[in-house]
Formats: C-alpha cells, sequence, structure tokens
C-alpha cells in the first residue's frame, strides 16, 4: 500500500512540474487576493484531479469511448473559460497599479468550482491517467492499493500547488504595484496563449 502510494506521489510530481495554465491561475490568484484565493484555486484542482483519477482506477474501460465523445465539445468549454479567466486577470492589472491589496471580486467557493471546471475541462486526463496508473500496475491492484496510488498522485499536486501559493505570499508584500501588475499581465497573456492553444 505504501509503495502504491510512493508512485502516486512521485507522479503527481511530475505532472507538477509542469507549468500548466492552473499553476498560471493559482499564482495570478495569489498575488491578487492573497492566500485564500491561492488555496481555492490548489483546492479545486486537487478535488478535480481526484475525481478524474479515481475514474480511472475504477471505472476506465467503461468510459473510454464516452470519454472520447465528449472530449472535443468539453474542451472548447475549457479553451473559453481560460479566456475568460485571461480578460479577467488582464482587467485587474489596472487595479493592481493603483494599490497592492485588490479585493476578491468571487468568493471562496466560487474560486473553487471555477478551477473545478477548468481541470475537468480535459476528459482525456481520464485515459491519460489510465495509461500511467496502468503502466505502474494499479489498474490490477486490490481496492486498498487503487486509492493509495490516487490519493499519493492527489497529496502531492496539491502540496505542489499550495507551496507555489505560499511563495506568492511571500513576494506579494515585496512588490510594487506596478510590478504586481506587471506579473498580473503575463499571467493574463499565458492563461491567454493556453486558451487559444486549447482551442486550436
Amino acid at each position: 500500500m505504501l509503495g502504491f502510494y510512493g508512485q502516486g506521489f512521485a507522479l503527481g510530481l511530475l505532472l507538477a512540474i509542469q507549468v500548466g495554465p492552473i499553476a498560471l491561475l493559482c499564482l495570478d490568484r495569489s498575488l491578487q487576493g492573497g492566500f485564500h484565493r491561492g488555496f481555492a484555486v490548489a483546492l479545486g484542482a486537487s478535488l478535480a484531479d481526484a475525481t478524474y483519477a479515481l475514474i480511472a482506477l475504477f471505472s476506465l474501460a467503461a468510459l473510454g469511448a464516452w470519454v472520447q465523445i465528449v472530449a472535443l465539445p468539453v474542451q472548447i468549454g475549457g479553451g473559453l473559460l481560460l479566456l475568460w479567466l485571461a480578460w479577467g486577470a488582464w482587467r485587474s492589472r489596472a487595479k493592481q497599479r493603483m494599490a497592492a491589496d485588490v479585493v476578491a471580486e468571487t468568493s471562496f467557493l466560487g474560486d473553487v468550482l471555477t478551477v473545478m471546471a477548468l481541470t475537468l475541462s480535459n476528459p482525456l486526463t481520464i485515459l491519460y491517467f489510465g495509461g500511467l496508473f496502468s503502466s505502474l500496475g494499479g489498474m490490477e491492484a486490490g481496492l486498498s492499493d487503487r486509492l493509495a496510488l490516487a490519493a499519493g498522485l492527489v497529496t502531492s499536486t496539491f502540496g505542489s500547488l499550495l507551496a507555489l501559493v505560499l511563495a506568492a505570499g511571500w513576494l506579494r508584500p515585496r512588490l510594487s504595484p506596478p510590478r504586481l501588475a506587471l506579473l498580473n499581465a503575463l499571467a493574463a497573456l499565458g492563461l491567454a496563449g493556453f486558451g487559444l492553444w486549447t482551442l486550436a
């Protein structure tokens, strides 16, 4: 069981070191609104990862055909959501020039649900996780080992995002409003780039 947890944890770290839209959004939210907004991003992404990891481990064969059918429209929705988040981050850069503290425009639950929707917008992740889990032997393992594998993955991805939130929290009071605005604009451009790439 511990061996499967360790394998899942290592897999999560490999996924976490890739700079993607969730990491950018986590950094942007943390710099904008502080710890609670960044924590909401980390929590939402981890809940979505847990959902897909469990589906991959327990229902991959049954859902494989369905996943490929819904993948295109759901990914289009995810690309549009990324562009919407990028636009929101771009608009907030003007506020960052005026003051270091920006009032959160959405609730904690709203942030969690938005990031969950964004992370779940790629249902092919189920097949991706399934392939990785198969290579680790998780598809043939018992219930406790499967749960340990999924828990290890979610723990490491959540921990990596939380470390990013804490780093942004340390950096935030040390940046002037114009520099915060610049980082905010760069994050917005990055999110827009990921959104356009998803749509393409």
